[in-house]
């Protein structure tokens, strides 16, 4: 390493070192539950990550949920990771900024969530090709695929159109509408948001009559910069509902994970489709969002068809 190249990477620890705890500071960990409370004897994995193989420092947190580490050479970057039996895992990876986000008392927080009810569900990413555009093709989530004949689905839970304008590669738009069957199903967004956990969603669904049944999805370029693409919203619906007078006697409930995306950018003016990794639990009217991983009621997915959250 010549001189320049030396001074460069000192001003550049320098510079790090300003902004994060990662040059031979204490690091305090705060570990607490989805209800504010202190976790006790949870693993704390802190890893200082440098120009060489990182230094992995562990332990776990006292009676206050606190764990205390430190490095003593300069670091890049701080990861870390926090387990305890019967909680979801959570993780943190430096994204920009090269430093944690403290919060008013001066620690860096993490929150496990409690595991409750993990169940075998149908769960898969999917990459639907629509046959046509402007019609309505049915989709059955037992099946993870159209119904027929377009398909080997035999119950459409949701209907999706899609539609399409195209000029060229920097001005086009696809829009898909997705309709469920029954007037009691639906979409809802999912506001559940815990940073750092491996269990992104709610864990239950909701019973009340928030779903809605018509929702639109859209992506594009556009000359008009108003327009604005749909954001890719967690989502939990209900499916398959049957409603005696005001009452849902039997409901089937899911989720969907990272959004759904619509790709549009082909330059054939009629191809377009729609991908989402969804769970569906059969068991009806089971609430719970938890998908126990090794019972995936789908055997034999492709491996870009496997989804990789709980």
């Amino acid at each position: 390493m010549n001189k320049i190249m030396k001074m460069l990477v000192k001003i550049v620890t320098m510079m790090i070192c300003t902004l994060s705890v990662a040059c031979g500071k204490e690091l305090q960990v705060k570990v607490v539950g989805e209800d504010g409370k202190p976790v006790e004897n949870a693993e704390v994995v802190v890893s200082y990550i440098g120009y060489g193989p990182p230094t992995r420092i562990n332990g776990e947190t006292d009676q206050n949920g606190v764990f205390v580490s430190q490095s003593e050479a300069p670091k890049l970057r701080i990861e870390l990771e926090v387990s305890k039996a019967g909680y979801y895992k959570s993780l943190f990876r430096h994204q920009l900024g090269n430093s944690l986000v403290k919060d008013t008392e001066g620690e860096y927080k993490l929150i496990l969530r409690k595991i409750v009810k993990p169940v075998a569900m149908y769960a898969k990413k999917v990459n639907m090709v629509f046959p046509a555009l402007g019609e309505e093709y049915g989709f059955d989530f037992e099946a993870g695929d159209w119904v027929k004949p377009h398909g080997k689905g035999n119950r459409a839970d949701v209907f999706f159109l899609a539609e399409k304008t195209f000029k060229d590669m920097f001005r086009y738009k696809g829009t898909v509408t997705a309709r469920f069957s029954g007037k009691k199903d639906g979409l809802l967004i999912d506001p559940t948001k815990i940073p750092g956990s491996v269990f992104l969603s709610a864990k239950k669904a909701p019973l009340e009559d928030v779903y809605t049944q018509s929702s639109q999805i859209m992506r594009g370029k556009f000359a008009d910069k108003n327009e604005l693409n749909t954001p890719l919203h967690n989502y939990v619906f209900r499916a398959r509902s049957e409603v005696r007078g005001k009452e849902i006697v039997k409901a089937n409930y899911g989720r969907i994970l990272g959004g759904m995306f619509v790709a549009a950018g082909s330059n054939d003016p009629n191809a377009i489709a729609v991908r989402f990794s969804y769970y569906f639990n059969p068991e009806v009217n089971d609430t719970s969002l938890e998908f126990a991983r090794r019972e995936n009621l789908f055997k034999n997915l492709k491996q870009m068809e496997h989804v990789t959250h709980p």
